[in-house]
């Protein structure tokens, strides 16, 4: 919680550019735990398959893509990009948001 304090100040110009974030300690469940989860795509009123998870903890993509979630494990940032390119061309999802 005390963290949370510094992080937003610190990162205050980027934290702008997001509509919400969602801190474990607010909305008490974290990853893993399919409640943490779901309590963004309810927030953002999305279903499962409109949303894109990206992260590099391989634990935490294989929970969201359990729930029907579209993920992307992260290794680089190189790899991300064309991960995400490759999602835009290959996919035949409409992806409204990514969270």
């Amino acid at each position: 919680m005390i963290h949370s304090k510094i992080w937003k100040t610190k990162f205050a110009d980027t934290l702008q550019n997001f509509e919400k974030v969602f801190s474990s300690h607010e909305i008490r469940t974290r990853k893993p735990e399919a409640t943490s989860y779901q309590t963004v795509l309810d927030y953002l009123s999305l279903e499962p398959q409109q949303t894109l998870f990206l992260d590099d903890n391989k634990e935490y993509v294989n929970a969201a893509k359990k729930l029907g979630i579209n993920t992307i494990l992260v290794s680089s940032y190189n790899e991300m990009l064309q991960r995400l390119k490759e999602f835009e061309i290959n996919s035949e999802q409409k992806i409204d948001k990514v969270v």
